[in-house]
């Protein structure tokens, strides 16, 4: 028989792996860990400004970079400038398609209290031209 010690034991231990495992995973859904986004720079270098490159690993939004580096950085927005929720984009109403924004865009991502704007970004087109707030993660 197994004592009671060892069966309380085994659950509390399994449990805390489990925490340990998901503990390096991005809490934000869309957002990339940081050996992720190496991952991601080391793929598509070429296509990449070395400045944009060292800001993309150390999680840092800069003047340049792409809607795609942006939501691998900070995830979806959580407002755009029509009030919507994620990306827009500028196709018709019976339009499925998604086509390319080449508009200028506004996004927002709040703070931990879900009202005050943590940091605010301005896009012409698909490149980032502005941050305005906390650019760290």
């Amino acid at each position: 028989m197994i004592p009671t010690l060892m069966r309380n034991y085994i659950p509390l231990s399994l449990f805390a792996a489990i925490c340990i495992g998901c503990s390096s995973r991005a809490l934000v859904k869309g957002a990339l860990t940081p050996d992720e986004r190496q991952e991601y720079v080391e793929q598509t270098g070429a296509l990449i400004p070395q400045r944009l490159k060292d800001d993309f690993v150390v999680g840092k939004a800069a003047a340049g970079m792409t809607k795609e580096m942006v939501v691998f950085l900070y995830g979806q927005p959580d407002r755009t400038e029509n009030n919507r929720y994620g990306i827009s984009w500028n196709g018709g109403d019976g339009d499925t398609t998604a086509v390319a924004d080449n508009r200028d865009s506004l996004w927002n991502y709040f703070g931990s209290d879900s009202v005050s704007v943590k940091r605010g970004m301005v896009f012409n087109g698909d490149t980032l031209v502005r941050v305005v707030g906390d650019l760290a993660r």
